[in-house]
């Protein structure tokens, strides 16, 4: 499948004038990447204000992405959080070899800490402190976007959870939450909410605890039955209780007292993140374009699919890697994270259909169909 360059009407770009060997790094410099509408998540490496994520996912949260987390998916927990924006994306190569970094104001920074305890153990296991946490600790699964929502799925020990981020306002109070499903535990588990080297923990009742400064504050509840707080050092954490079935539980995490009282108020309802497993509505639009049908020449004829290269959402269009399905569609995936499925492609392709099917993956550099299902290789791992 070949595809043609930009459209006809817009300038080749400077580099392309160019012969390689008169090419230097400023002719690779392109901020358009900054520009691209990634969708509600993007899998990443992220340089947090203390340390880098190597796998990272910054994840908007709230109607109107008010906030964004980063969970780091060896780890299994969440190395910060900010408002104001998302993330500062880099020109250099169009993106991809320097690494974006929050764009807002920090709420906490946990740095590179273990996001669930092996029994009481916080020590980071893992030799020079690379790669995932055995996989009797914990074990990443994936995640399920549904609409803006979206749930992570791993394992702790014995117990699987599923968990999804938000943020919100009540009465013009910003607030984050952690929803939780937690499935069967014959130990209690405990994960770490939020620390702050320069700020004091204090626990003010078994659900309720605090970091203080003297310009900031970070207040937690936790929600649910069999759902605490503790605090060591600086560290806030969630303490969950065993259990033979499955429960819920909800952390809500505010900047005062009497703002986590009415957020309390106003969102003590805990409804499972099980619902975000299921398909949901689409998020994309479709877009149209034209190929190209090849005469043949020397037994052999290419045919030509213009990419969507002016789409809504300024997505750029490095693909990757491509594979058919069985009813003749194709999958194709972009560098920059995107996957989409193309229909139309008959003998005359005079209609191809373009639908964005997934977005925010970490660099995708292939994709395979296997049992009529798509898998793309990225930076990261192997997603289905």
């Amino acid at each position: 499948m070949g595809a043609l360059g930009q459209a006809e009407k817009q300038p080749p770009a400077t580099t392309a004038m160019k012969a390689v060997v008169d090419q230097v790094e400023a002719d690779w410099v392109d901020g358009r990447w900054a520009n691209t509408e990634v969708g509600p998540f993007l899998a990443s490496t992220i340089l947090t204000p203390r340390v880098r994520v190597d796998k990272g996912i910054a994840i908007k949260v709230g109607d109107k992405a008010q906030a964004t987390v980063c969970f780091n998916t060896e780890l299994l927990g969440y190395n910060a959080a900010w408002t104001g924006g998302f993330l500062n994306m880099k020109a250099n190569r169009y993106g991809l070899t320097s690494w974006p970094d929050p764009k807002g104001d920090m709420i906490f920074v946990n740095g590179n800490a273990v996001g669930w305890a092996h029994g009481s153990d916080w020590n980071d296991p893992r030799a020079n402190r690379r790669g995932p946490l055995p996989r009797h600790w914990a074990k990443y699964r994936g995640l399920y976007r549904h609409g803006k929502r979206v749930a992570l799925h791993y394992t702790v020990g014995d117990a699987t959870i599923l968990e999804s981020p938000w943020a919100g306002e009540v009465g013009g109070q910003p607030f984050l939450s952690r929803t939780l499903e937690i499935g069967a535990a014959g130990k209690s588990l405990s994960s770490l909410v939020a620390s702050d080297p320069k700020m004091t923990a204090t626990l003010v009742d078994s659900t309720t605890a605090k970091l203080t400064d003297d310009s900031k504050a970070i207040w937690v509840r936790a929600l649910g039955q069999g759902a605490t707080l503790s605090v060591s050092g600086k560290r806030i954490y969630l303490n969950i209780a065993p259990g033979k079935a499955k429960r819920l539980a909800k952390v809500l995490i505010c900047n005062s007292e009497k703002g986590l009282n009415k957020v309390t108020a106003r969102h003590s309802a805990i409804e499972s993140p099980a619902r975000f497993t299921k398909g949901g509505p689409g998020i994309w639009q479709l877009l149209k374009t034209k190929g190209i049908v090849g005469k043949p020449r020397d037994a052999f004829a290419v045919d030509t699919i213009r990419l969507p290269f002016d789409n809504p959402w300024k997505a750029l269009l490095f693909t990757s890697g491509h594979d058919f399905l069985e009813d003749q569609s194709a999958l194709v995936a972009t560098v920059h994270g995107d996957v989409w499925r193309v229909t139309g492609i008959d003998d005359k392709l005079e209609s191809i259909t373009w639908t964005r099917f997934a977005t925010g993956l970490f660099q995708p550099l292939g994709l395979k169909v296997v049992n009529n299902r798509g898998y793309v290789i990225g930076r990261d791992q192997i997603t289905r």
